[in-house]
C-alpha cells in the first residue's frame, strides 16, 4: 500500500468517524490543508472535519495512555469527609 492509498484510507476513516491508527494520524499530520484541497478534492469544510477528527483521535489516544489500572487492595476514599457522618445516614 503506497502513501497515497494510506492517506485516502485515513481520510475515509475520518469521514466515517472510526478509530485512527498511529500511521493514519501521522499521514494526516504530514499533509497540509492546501494539499487536501488541491490533490484530494476536498473543500475547506471537509478538510476541517478531517483535521478535527485527527485531533479528536490524538486526544483519545493521549487519554488512554494515562488511565491507571484499578487496584482493588487500595481504598481510594480513605480521606472522605462523608466517612465521619456515616452513622448519621449521610451516604451510608
Amino acid at each position: 500500500m503506497n502513501k497515497n492509498d494510506k492517506l485516502n484510507l485515513a481520510i475515509s476513516k475520518c469521514f466515517g468517524q472510526s478509530h485512527l491508527t498511529e500511521d493514519d494520524i501521522n499521514c494526516i499530520k504530514e499533509i497540509s490543508a492546501l494539499d487536501l484541497i488541491l490533490k484530494h478534492g476536498l473543500n475547506e469544510n471537509q478538510t476541517r472535519l478531517v483535521y478535527l477528527w485527527c485531533q479528536h483521535e490524538c486526544q483519545r489516544k493521549w487519554g488512554q495512555d494515562f488511565q491507571y489500572p484499578y487496584d482493588e487492595t487500595k481504598e481510594y476514599c480513605e480521606e472522605s469527609p462523608f466517612k465521619q457522618h456515616k452513622h448519621v445516614g449521610f451516604r451510608g
